[in-house]
């Protein structure tokens, strides 16, 4: 599937939730145009194991404001959104992207926040149980009825559900419109979703997690998951990813190939490189140095080992981000 791919003119990206918060960051003289730290402004901030960016577009005089992810179980998404002050209401489309409660978590709160125009995004298997499951019984096949055992045991544990009677309630109470994206899809000049994101290499996939599908417990390919794609004039491509648990490699290969765009401005978002050797974080890095581009910010579950590392390879290109950051593109 190839688009017709237009431009927009400028992006800004405000960091809402994410797993740390430093009123102390200062923004380094090398990304001062593009990565702003928020200082004190962030003081009252709330850190969780969850992620949440607000999307700014600026395309003339059209002006498109997205919320990409609402962060975890704690809804911190809700206090800083205040001390912040971003006003909910702006929102044309919220985007789960992907069905982890560290991304949808904040989402019954929220919902009473938002105005009736605002779109929700995602992959229907969002609703789908998921699972992770001990080394032990990697690569092992496990029946449905096998499940409470091994829960017992402590060799599966199942992660928390999405709610999605009560999400559907309130969506019809505050009249919000649920949109499912499967394929890959273009929801405005220049900007797309992933839709099911093509995998180039397995191995890149994330392992030890489980999903419970058609009454089938199989290994989770994340067919749900959604990076978003925007194409900033005469930069490239922003990649935006919520884990990457399909690959951060495949989720650009496949930016390029459904946009026939080649030029990598910025990369950003979860990685999820934190369970990865140093080799297979090397490797990784490699590849991605190849792809030249501007930034790179990796958040949330990214880890330590690989920020640490890419800071070192591409010093001029890697940039810290916490919850308040503000990066212009």
């Amino acid at each position: 599937m190839r688009f017709m791919v237009e431009a927009v003119d400028r992006v800004t990206l405000k960091i809402v939730t994410a797993n740390t918060t430093d009123v102390t960051l200062r923004t380094e003289e090398d990304f001062k145009d593009k990565v702003v730290q928020p200082g004190p402004s962030s003081i009252s901030c709330l850190a969780e194991h969850g992620l949440a960016i607000l999307v700014r577009i600026d395309d003339g005089d059209r002006v498109n404001q997205y919320l990409y992810d609402m962060g975890g179980l704690n809804a911190t998404i809700i206090n800083n959104l205040k001390v912040l002050k971003i006003n909910p209401q702006e929102f044309n489309r919220v985007i789960i992207s992907h069905g982890h409660y560290d991304h949808w978590g904040g989402i019954i709160p929220l919902l009473s926040l938002l105005t009736p125009k605002t779109e929700f995004l995602f992959n229907a298997e969002v609703f789908s149980p998921r699972y992770f499951v001990s080394k032990e019984l990697l690569g092992t096949e496990i029946a449905p009825a096998d499940i409470d055992r091994l829960k017992k045991e402590q060799k599966l544990r199942e992660l928390p559900k999405f709610p999605e009677k009560k999400v559907r309630r309130l969506a019809l109470e505050n009249n919000i419109k649920f949109n499912y994206v499967n394929e890959a899809m273009k929801i405005a000049p220049g900007v797309f979703l992933s839709g099911k994101i093509e995998i180039d290499d397995e191995a890149e996939l994330t392992k030890g997690l489980l999903i419970l599908k058609e009454g089938k417990m199989m290994c989770d390919t994340f067919s749900d998951e959604l990076a978003l794609y925007i194409n900033v004039k005469d930069k490239g491509l922003i990649v935006l990813t919520g884990c990457g648990h399909a690959g951060i490699i495949n989720t650009i290969k496949y930016g390029q190939k459904i946009t026939g765009i080649s030029q990598i401005y910025a990369i950003i978002g979860g990685f999820h490189q934190n369970w990865n050797t140093m080799e297979q974080i090397r490797s990784t890095i490699k590849i991605l140095k190849a792809f030249n581009p501007e930034l790179i910010c990796g958040l949330h579950c990214t880890g330590f080992k690989f920020v640490a590392e890419a800071m070192q390879q591409m010093p001029l290109k890697t940039a810290l981000a916490v919850v308040g950051t503000t990066i212009h593109l």
